[in-house]
């Protein structure tokens, strides 16, 4: 008789089985928890590198979701460019002027997204000290350089 079909050790494999699924899940859990933090954890953390007053705090967020409304049109029509730019690639022959005419209204509006966050960026550092500038010109720096790789 095969020793698997004995109700003992059938039971102490289904164990088996059960505590290693439950460690698995447990694992994956605590990876992704660690490496992604909710914007909001974010912010406080990069807030808290900063050592903003609360006053400073409300600041950064008032210009963050003025700068979010601003952008937000533009991101939306950049990404509507990209799905025609993407059908006119795919015909057959595509039609290079029309793609040129997309490419350049995408660089137009890359260029735009670029000027809304240097202002946002001059008007958030208006409200920092000397000292916290130089935090925050640092940090956006490493943020923008871990863009990159």
């Amino acid at each position: 008789m095969n020793s698997f079909l004995k109700p003992k050790i059938l039971l102490w494999v289904i164990a088996l089985l059960l505590v290693a699924n439950v460690a698995t899940f447990i694992g994956v859990v605590i990876v992704h928890s660690d490496k992604e933090d909710s914007p909001e954890k974010q912010r406080n953390h990069f807030f808290k590198k900063l050592g903003l007053t609360e006053n400073q705090k409300k600041n950064f967020i008032a210009r963050k979701a003025h700068f979010k409304a601003i952008n937000e049109p533009l991101y939306n029509r950049y990404d509507s460019i990209m799905i025609q730019l993407h059908y006119q690639v795919s015909n057959t022959p595509p039609d290079t002027a029309t793609i040129r005419i997309y490419t350049d209204s995408l660089g137009l509006l890359n260029a735009q997204i670029r000027k809304n966050w240097l202002t946002y960026s001059i008007e958030v550092r208006k409200s920092l000290s000397k000292e916290q500038q130089a935090k925050y010109d640092k940090l956006t720096l490493e943020h923008l350089k871990c863009k990159m790789k």
